[in-house]
């Protein structure tokens, strides 16, 4: 199971703690405002909760490559893809982003090394990458000039998704 699972499960038993004394104290079970006060915290944290930056798997599609719902990019609109193994990666977030122990999800700007030598600095791009996976693929649309710096769960499969993204990007 994963954290997530976990997460919300400890969140669900905390809230049924909470709930507890509104059952069984009187002056609280009585009392509305203390009842809607607790429906709308539990509301607010379960929603909060609930949209939370979900991980992102790139998925190639038949001329465009998708990263969320509302995050396509045609493969017409791709100006150069990079492929970088066993680098230095520094994060800076730059704006919302989801951080756990092994994924990291949001804007930042992204310096990528090999030793002290600077291979490539972005600045303000799309960060989605599986940390247990040292394996990148950059990617560069045309006239946006914005930068997606991705991974997926192996080294194996960026690899492959690199040189179908090299086929079909033109």
């Amino acid at each position: 199971m994963n954290n997530q699972f976990y997460g919300e499960l400890i969140l669900f038993l905390i809230t049924c703690l909470v709930a507890l004394p509104l059952q069984f104290i009187p002056k609280l079970k009585e009392n509305k405002k203390v009842k809607i006060i607790f429906g709308l915290v539990v509301f607010a944290v379960f929603g909060i909760y609930a949209t939370d930056n979900p991980k992102v798997d790139a998925k190639l599609g038949e001329n465009y490559i998708e990263f969320k719902k509302n995050e396509v990019i045609s493969l017409n609109n791709i100006e150069d893809v990079q492929f970088y193994d066993n680098v230095k990666f520094e994060i800076v977030p730059n704006g919302y982003r989801c951080s756990n122990d092994d994924y990291y999800s949001g804007d930042a700007n992204v310096n990528i090394k090999k030793g002290e030598k600077t291979l490539k600095y972005i600045y303000k791009g799309k960060v989605y990458i599986n940390a247990n996976n040292k394996s990148y693929i950059v990617l560069n649309e045309k006239g946006a000039s914005k930068s997606y710096v991705f991974n997926l769960g192996t080294k194996k499969k960026t690899k492959q998704m690199y040189y179908e993204l090299l086929e079909h990007a033109h």
